[in-house]
């Protein structure tokens, strides 16, 4: 009876989210799988091969969510559950509440290039989900109809890593809830920030340097 694929892409990545893409060797991918080093190899054809399965599993299902917040009738209340919700994990898990991308990330200069280019394909692809986010938010008037939409979703998305990279070191995560509304607060507040920071043209006349 052959091992689901499925089931050895969730193990894997429950150790690359553990100990981290070189962290990580084939001995503890063998044990977490429970499979011959040559049978992972036939499988995914290396170890690299089988972290970009499960960075492509694990990239779908943040996406999904994503856009289920962008699909609701009141994405900026459903981002908050979606924001909040890692924080309420339980100490077995805490691992999880770092983004597997980014903890992959900390090891960039030594990470293969393969690597590194779908590490930035999958950042761009959940971007795009946070693009849809405030649009969506924006059409049902929680945000304003002139937000910068791509810069307004590059900011979501540095906050959501910022906060659950923060949320590792600190001894109770949940601390943290006030910074999800503190982080739908300030989106909601951007645009005007944006306006009023805006440099108005000057009315002074310069005038010219004598010849």
């Amino acid at each position: 009876m052959g091992y689901p694929r499925e089931q050895s892409i969730q193990q894997a990545t429950e150790v690359f989210w553990l100990k981290g893409y070189l962290g990580t060797g084939m001995r503890d991918l063998q044990t977490a799988l429970d499979k011959r080093p040559g049978s992972i190899y036939s499988a995914f054809g290396s170890k690299e091969g089988l972290y970009l399965e499960v960075l492509n599993h694990y990239t779908g299902v943040l996406h999904g969510q994503i856009m289920a917040v962008a699909n609701s009738d009141t994405p900026l209340q459903q981002l908050r559950e979606f924001l909040r919700f890692p924080l309420t994990v339980e100490d077995s898990a805490a691992h999880k509440i770092q983004c597997l991308i980014v903890k992959t990330q900390a090891d960039w200069a030594e990470l293969p290039e393969g690597v590194k280019s779908e590490l930035q394909a999958a950042l761009a692809h959940l971007r795009e989900a946070f693009q849809a986010v405030i649009l969506k938010a924006r059409s049902t008037g929680e945000l304003a109809a002139d937000i910068p939409v791509e810069r307004a979703a590059m900011w979501l998305q540095g906050q959501f890593i910022a906060m659950r990279t923060l949320a590792t070191s600190v001894e109770s995560p949940t601390s943290l809830s006030w910074m999800v509304d503190k982080i739908v607060s300030d989106l909601r507040s951007r645009d005007e920030n944006q306006q009023a920071n805006t440099p108005r043209r000057s009315t002074y006349t310069r005038r010219r340097m004598p010849g």
